[in-house]
């Protein structure tokens, strides 16, 4: 009798102190039910939440609107490239490539989360408020996130993306087609513009290249 007393107990004592299912952040509850209520609580009215989110400053702001600007700006001028460069004979290596990517974002995506989860500060100096601070939100405001609009909840994804992106973009334009090069050897403008250097400089076209190609000892 007395061990069914004492689960009834722990029962009764781990249901006070768990989140409900209904509404696991107490969004919805009262200044009359938090009064009452003397156990740990979550979501938007925890003081910890609440400080946290005082925290998220114009800078942070900043800084995820030039990374959703900066991801989507590359995504866009990528895919043009891939698009205008496609041929059926590179579907397999494509294939492969989505699959791949999708696993290591996969991975990536989790390493990040477990490292901001488990180490650091958010009273590190810039790192800690800008990039632990979010975690440390979620983690007594779960649903905190439904209420950030597209550049908070995207902000920091889309800036780990910039540079695979921009080395993405740079090989485009570093392999260009040649597509002028027909054009401008017709309007002879290389040669012009060699004309318009030397008469301004009096420096001499490939002057230099000749007296390395001309050395004999």
């Amino acid at each position: 009798m007395a061990r069914r007393m004492s689960e009834a107990g722990e029962v009764e004592s781990l249901s006070a102190n768990v989140m409900a299912e209904d509404d696991p952040n107490f969004n919805h509850q009262t200044q009359e039910d938090i009064n009452r209520d003397t156990g740990p609580r979550w979501g938007p009215q925890h003081a910890g939440a609440r400080e946290l989110a005082e925290l998220y400053s114009p800078g942070k702001r900043l800084q995820e609107w030039i990374s959703v600007i900066l991801c989507f700006s590359l995504m866009i001028l990528n895919f043009c490239h891939l698009t205008i460069n496609f041929n059926i004979i590179y579907t397999p290596t494509i294939i492969l490539g989505i699959l791949l990517g999708v696993i290591t974002a996969d991975f990536a995506s989790g390493l990040v989360h477990w490292g901001a989860d488990t180490w650091g500060s958010v009273h590190l100096p810039i790192f800690g408020k800008a990039f632990i601070r979010p975690f440390r939100e979620h983690h007594i405001d779960p649903t905190a996130i439904t209420r950030h609009d597209i550049i908070e909840t995207n902000g920091d994804n889309c800036m780990m993306t910039i540079i695979p992106l921009l080395n993405m973009f740079y090989k485009f334009v570093t392999l260009s087609p040649g597509w002028l090069n027909y054009p401008l050897e017709k309007i002879q403008f290389w040669k012009h513009l060699e004309y318009a250097i030397e008469r301004l400089t009096g420096e001499k076209p490939r002057a230099d290249d000749m007296k390395w190609a001309q050395k004999m000892k």
